[in-house]
């Protein structure tokens, strides 16, 4: 499947200047649209008086939200934050942002955050949406970029933890209109062993896949198995690895 291409377009409220939405649109790697109607065959942001809001196809239009993440940050220990034994001041690796749920809880539980994410119309709206919603947000730090290139890329163990969610199945009945959206965007295959065998090797000391309801864990021929962990209703593939120190490289 093709990348989509977004379109970005402001709204009155908003009070932005027509000669700024090209200039706007391009920073975003997006297409800009003047008027109305809408784009009904491709996603895209619009501007208005509210802030950043996300339209999908099929979909209604919609601000950041917090999701879960909202109850999560209420826990004594979030199941990811347990899976990943995280230590304060923990350097972690989220190659899938998305909405940054899961970016948001693991640094409010005191990590280190790089977080990658493809698209950069849905890198700025979760950012947008972070950095107001919890003062953690503002310490994720995040990256326009494949999560494939860039694992290729790093030495190893450049991060105590590499976190992966490879997107979902088709969608399930009843889900929330968030995650309805965000699928959306979902490409490809979920994980491939190229992407999963340069995770394990970059985290020096766990590697986390975020597991469908009943997935067993990706196979990673010569690599030692992954156990299941989690909650009951959240599953993770986890790879333990020894200790390693960082490449000097």
């Amino acid at each position: 499947m093709s990348a989509p291409r977004f379109f970005f377009a402001t709204s009155r409220r908003a009070r932005v200047r027509d000669a700024a939405l090209g200039p706007m649109a391009a920073w975003l790697d997006a297409d800009p649209h003047r008027g109305r109607p809408l784009p009904a065959d491709r996603p895209g942001l619009v501007l208005d008086g509210r802030g950043l809001c996300l339209h999908a196809p099929g979909r209604k239009a919609q601000l950041w939200h917090p999701g879960l993440a909202h109850r999560r940050l209420q826990l004594a220990v979030d199941p990811l934050v347990r899976v990943l034994d995280l230590r304060p001041g923990d350097r972690v690796l989220d190659g899938t942002l998305g909405f940054g749920h899961d970016a948001l809880v693991l640094a409010a539980a005191g990590a280190d955050v790089l977080a990658l994410e493809v698209f950069a119309p849905l890198l700025a709206f979760t950012l947008a949406g972070l950095s107001g919603y919890h003062p953690a947000g503002r310490r994720i730090h995040a990256r326009r970029a494949d999560h494939a290139d860039f694992l290729a890329a790093q030495p190893d163990g450049a991060f105590d933890h590499v976190y992966l969610d490879p997107m979902f199945p088709p969608a399930e009945a009843g889900v929330s209109n968030t995650w309805s959206a965000l699928r959306t965007f979902a490409l490809g295959p979920r994980l491939p062993p190229a992407v999963l065998r340069d995770a394990l090797r970059v985290a020096r000391r766990t590697l986390v896949v975020k597991l469908a309801p009943g997935e067993p864990p990706p196979a990673l021929p010569g690599a030692p198995g992954a156990t299941v962990e989690g909650s009951k209703r959240v599953h993770y593939g986890v790879w333990r690895v020894a200790n390693r120190a960082p490449d000097a490289a």
